[in-house]
C-alpha cells in the first residue's frame, strides 16, 4: 500500500510538473524584470523604464517577435522570480561559476567594472586587499553575486555586512555615514551623485573588484531554467546580430 502510493505521488508530481511546463509557450509574454541601477536600468518620472541595458533587452526581444511584460523590482524579488519561475528573463546579472547552472545565459550586456568605495574625506579608510574590509563595514545589497562572495572572504553579516535591499540604500548609508564602503561601478557612482548635488569628487574609489572575483568584467541576461529553448534560442539569436550590428552604427 505505501509503496503503491509513493509511485501514485510520483507519478502525479511528473504529471503536474507537465502540465506547468505546457502552459507556457510561444504565444506567452516574457517576464523581464530588473532593478533600478542607473545608468544600466532606472525608471523614468513618466514610469517608463530605460537605461544602457534596457535597451539592449528590449531590441533583442522586439527583433525576436516576442512579446513581454517589464518591471522593476528590489534585486532579490527579481532575481527569485528568474530563478524559480518559468519565462523570465533578469537583467543585469553577473554570471559566475556558482550561477552557471541556474539559468540560461545571454551575454554580454555592459562591460562593468566593480569598485569600493568610500567617502573622500574618509583619509582613515585604506583598502590594500580584501582582507582590509574586515576593518570596516560594507553596505551590500540583498541577494547579489557579492554577499556570497564577501561571506565565502570571512566578512560576516551584521558585523563586516550591512545588508540592504537596492543599491540606493547602500549609496544613502554611504553618504550619510551609516557604513564605511559600498561595492558599485564608478557609472552608477557618478550618476548618483549628479541627481543629489553632489561634487563628482565627494566618493572615490579605493580599490578596484574585477581581478578578485571570476566573471564580474560584463552583465548578462539570465533567463530561467523553465522557459521554453525556442524563446532561449531566438533571443540569444537575435542578440548575436545586434552585436555585431552595433560596431557599424
Amino acid at each position: 500500500m505505501v509503496r503503491n502510493l509513493f509511485v501514485f505521488l510520483s507519478f502525479s508530481a511528473i504529471f503536474f510538473a507537465g502540465v506547468v511546463m505546457s502552459q507556457v509557450n510561444e504565444s506567452d509574454p516574457m517576464i523581464v524584470v530588473t532593478e533600478e541601477w542607473a545608468p544600466y536600468s532606472y525608471t523614468q518620472a513618466d514610469g517608463k523604464i530605460a537605461g544602457s541595458s534596457t535597451v539592449i533587452v528590449e531590441q533583442t526581444l522586439r527583433n525576436s517577435n516576442i512579446p513581454y511584460t517589464l518591471n522593476s523590482y528590489p534585486w532579490a524579488r527579481s532575481y527569485e522570480l528568474a530563478l524559480n519561475t518559468a519565462n523570465v528573463l533578469l537583467y543585469s546579472t553577473v554570471r559566475t561559476p556558482e550561477r552557471e547552472h541556474l539559468f540560461h545565459w545571454v551575454c554580454p550586456l555592459n562591460s562593468v567594472e566593480y569598485f569600493v568605495f568610500k567617502l573622500t574625506s574618509r583619509k582613515d579608510i585604506v583598502i590594500n586587499s580584501l582582507n582590509d574590509l574586515k576593518k570596516y563595514s560594507t553596505g551590500v545589497t540583498r541577494g547579489t553575486f557579492l554577499t556570497d562572495f564577501f561571506k565565502q572572504q570571512g566578512l560576516v553579516k551584521g558585523v563586516h555586512l550591512q545588508l540592504t535591499g537596492d543599491n540606493q540604500a547602500n549609496l544613502r548609508n554611504l553618504l550619510g555615514s551609516r557604513v564605511d564602503l559600498i561595492i558599485d561601478t564608478q557609472e552608477y557612482i557618478d550618476e548618483h551623485l549628479e541627481r543629489n548635488n553632489l561634487q563628482a569628487d565627494y566618493v572615490r574609489s579605493t580599490y578596484h573588484l574585477n581581478a578578485e572575483i571570476d566573471g564580474i568584467n560584463n552583465t548578462c541576461m539570465a533567463i530561467s531554467l523553465k522557459t521554453p529553448m525556442a524563446f532561449v534560442d531566438k533571443i540569444r539569436d537575435e542578440h548575436r546580430k545586434l552585436r555585431v550590428k552595433a560596431p557599424s552604427e
